[in-house]
């Protein structure tokens, strides 16, 4: 007992200065980055496995999608151009930009453009001639406007690089000639009119030009004074310029009635659009939309016919194509009706288009008007001349004034002519559309990017909701949470080798007699993990070792002490737990018995290779058997045990009665240390019965095994009579598996005594095997 006495104290202080820190229950804090990490750890296969299936999925997906091509050709919209000499120079805006952007997709261009793709020669290889609709198949064309410039890329996909490559190309080239018509119409009435005008002024020049030969002849004069040449220069030069004056001024206002009459039109079009729907054509179509739907309605609520029937499903189709016609021909209308862009916009390019002529002819009449006055000064400076030099004087001005204005209205007439043939839209083509050599379509970095990213969602997704639904205590963590009460012990998880099972087979095999009888009583040991006694040196024999530092820290009254050691549910170890302390305390010199009153499943007596018989329930039934006939003696120093004896049919009973009280009491007398092997809590009452005879209790809780609720109900039923829980124990951790200082523990003591010899984990095993010839 002194030796016993000394130790305890010795532990006592140990633990004052250090052993505490162990046992305090750890404030709960919140879910930190290492939660996940053994989370996902954890449900590693799961990552991994959703990871390889996306991932297939995604190249499956990738390697069997179509290949797409893209074809880009670049315009550039021309801020300014050269004025020509009657319409006014317009620059470009953004609402003009968008018009041309609206303008590209139009059904007017695309039936330009099928046109010109039709006479290409590489038209039947093109997907667009397979196609039903080929100018609708157009309409996936798509424009893009750099930003703060005026360069438009007109873009279009296709299955073929060839297809992908032409039909940008005469996209920009149908657009080119649809602004070319459009503008040509405002320059043909200005031609028409320059071509009357040069032929009238022509007839002039001739006749004016005989007048003056004549009269030379006649009055044989031919040559006027320098001053009077000089004079009738000056005004022939400002009544050209008057006459310049008034035809600019008949071509703007002929301008203007041209835009008012487009605007004019412009309304009626946007006004007769609002009748496209009451129209009989479309009301005709409408009809056949309405009546395919009451026959399907009828069918389906009169006729109660089901919606797989083959007549409901061919009504279907039949109405998905009415609706679809009807959508075609509104559009078609709108289109046609309405013009190719934006009828408001259009409009507003009309009115500022009228506003600035109106500008330009105020200014050509009050120029006119000026000239006007200019030429009656003239006219008074030349009827002073002489009679014959006068007449000479005005036949020389009436020759030199047509010839000049002949000469201008010629020049006019021909570049209103060039202006009106050449191609004068504000679009330049600024580069062509060329054959692209790689698909854009699928993008395979991308696709796998968001595979990957997508089979991680999934992985992590499932493992949060898997690690939600799952109840069990993995981790020092989860008991802190869950177990309300200190953790004096954490045990990690008994691992016998395969290599030196094997080894203990062949020498099973090969042994006979009493050797062979030692081994097998060996192997029913190293099987019944008693490893506190063959593994001293052993990370969990260390373990034990710093459970029985707590447990004599905790011990609240000097004496003897009897510890009960239970669990929550069966297998979670307790049993095991129980015969290792024993083990570990006797190997203080303390005197030490382990009784097992698991009366349901006793395990003590195949621990220790003994019979149950004459155990416990024997001593606590049978009147006539003494203690000591139920003591059995192990091979261990110290250390005796009490079996369970033969099995009861009311174990509850026999624990409760007063000899059982009386047991406990003698055994004070004999031993230090009570350990008793109860019951599960959840199974049956006994552990609660002794949770009252006992000075300490302690309950076993298996990591990755044991449900939290089943523990909490535990707890519950052990208040509910008043008692509780001394410390919890933490059983079967694996160490390398959790982030905390306890893992870290463990992994160093293990290697501590692995390696500090350097003799390596051979000679651990070697020493193992060795002690498989000891006899107990």
């Amino acid at each position: 007992m002194n030796n016993q006495d000394s130790f305890s104290k010795a532990n006592l202080n140990i633990n004052s200065s250090n052993g505490h820190n162990n046992i305090n229950i750890q404030p709960e804090q919140d879910i930190n980055i290492l939660d996940y990490v053994r989370i996902f750890l954890k449900y590693k296969l799961v990552i991994i496995v959703s990871l390889v299936v996306v991932l297939f999925i995604t190249y499956y997906h990738t390697k069997n999608t179509t290949r797409i091509f893209q074809g880009n050709a670049r315009i550039l919209f021309e801020s300014s151009r050269p004025q020509d000499m009657f319409l006014p120079g317009y620059a470009t805006t953004d609402s003009k930009i968008n018009n041309t952007i609206e303008l590209i997709k139009s059904r007017p261009v695309r039936e330009i453009a099928l046109n010109l793709i039709k006479n290409d020669p590489n038209y039947n290889n093109l997907p667009l001639s397979e196609s039903e609709n080929p100018v609708g198949y157009l309409g996936n064309i798509q424009t893009e406007r750099r930003r703060d410039t005026d360069i438009l890329t007109v873009s279009f996909e296709s299955p073929k690089p060839l297809e992908a490559s032409l039909v940008p190309n005469y996209i920009v080239e149908a657009l080119i000639e649809q602004i070319t018509q459009h503008e040509r119409v405002e320059l043909s009435n200005i031609v028409n009119f320059l071509e009357e005008q040069v032929e009238i002024v022509a007839n002039r020049l001739r006749i004016s030009e005989e007048d003056l030969r004549n009269y030379k002849i006649d009055r044989g004069i031919h040559l006027l004074s320098e001053e009077t040449k000089s004079l009738i220069n000056r005004a022939s030069d400002v009544e050209a310029a008057y006459e310049e004056a008034v035809n600019q001024k008949v071509v703007l206002e002929q301008q203007i009635d041209y835009l008012q009459n487009e605007l004019n039109r412009q309304d009626s079009r946007l006004h007769d659009i609002n009748s496209i729907i009451s129209s009989s054509y479309m009301q005709e179509i409408r009809s056949g939309v309405v009546a395919l739907q009451t026959r399907l309605t009828n069918l389906l609520t009169r006729h109660e016919y089901p919606l797989d029937h083959p007549e409901i499903v061919q009504l279907n189709r039949q109405l998905d194509s009415a609706k679809n016609n009807l959508n075609n021909e509104i559009q078609s209308l709108l289109e046609v009706r309405a013009g190719p862009i934006d009828p408001m916009q259009y409009r507003g390019n009309i009115t500022e288009k009228i506003a600035t002529t109106l500008i330009e002819l105020n200014i050509a009449d009050s120029r006119a008007n000026a000239l006007a006055s200019s030429i009656e000064d003239y006219s008074v400076q030349l009827s002073v001349l002489p009679d014959r030099e006068l007449e000479l004087a005005r036949l020389e001005r009436n020759y030199r004034l047509n010839e000049k204005i002949h000469t201008m209205l010629v020049e006019k007439f021909e570049d209103a002519k060039i202006s009106m043939q050449a191609k004068i839209a504000n679009v330049r083509i600024l580069e062509e559309a060329r054959k692209p050599s790689s698909p854009i379509k699928p993008n395979v970095r991308m696709n796998y990017l968001v595979g990957l990213v997508i089979a991680l969602g999934i992985g992590i997704a499932t493992s949060l909701i898997l690690n939600s639904l799952d109840t069990k205590i993995h981790t020092l963590e989860d008991m802190e949470k869950i177990v309300n009460v200190p953790i004096i012990g954490t045990i990690p998880k008994i691992y016998i080798s395969e290599s030196e099972q094997v080894h203990l087979a062949e020498q099973l095999k090969k042994s006979s007699g009493q050797d062979r009888a030692d081994l097998m009583q060996t192997q029913a040991f190293i099987e019944a993990r008693l490893i506190s006694h063959y593994q001293p040196k052993s990370p969990v024999s260390e373990s034990y070792r710093t459970l029985r530092t707590n447990i004599i820290a905790r011990r609240k009254k000097q004496g003897p002490l009897t510890i009960g050691v239970t669990s929550s549910a069966p297998q979670e170890g307790k049993s095991t737990t129980v015969a290792n302390l024993g083990i570990i305390f006797a190997h203080t010199s303390a005197k030490v018995v382990i009784v097992d009153l698991d009366l349901r499943r006793p395990q003590q007596s195949v621990f220790f290779n003994l019979k149950k018989e004459n155990g416990v329930s024997d001593y606590l039934l049978d009147p006539e058997v003494r203690i000591d006939d139920i003591i059995k003696q192990s091979n261990i120093p110290s250390l005796d045990i009490i079996t369970s004896g033969y099995i009861p049919p009311n174990p509850s009973e026999i624990i409760s009665s007063d000899k059982m009280d009386q047991l406990i009491d003698k055994l004070k007398e004999r031993y230090d240390y009570i350990f008793i092997d109860s019951p599960p809590v959840i199974a049956v009452t006994d552990p609660l019965i002794l949770a009252k005879k006992a000075d300490m209790m302690l309950l076993v809780v298996a990591i990755d095994k044991t449900q939290k609720d089943i523990v909490k109900r535990s707890q519950e039923i052990v208040e509910n009579i008043g008692s509780s829980f001394d410390g919890a124990i933490a059983n079967g951790i694996v160490a390398h598996k959790y982030y905390s200082g306890y893992s870290y523990y463990y992994y160093y003591f293990s290697n501590y005594y692995y390696y500090q010899d350097g003799k390596g984990k051979n000679n651990v095993r070697k020493s193992l095997l060795g002690k498989f010839q000891r006899k107990n």
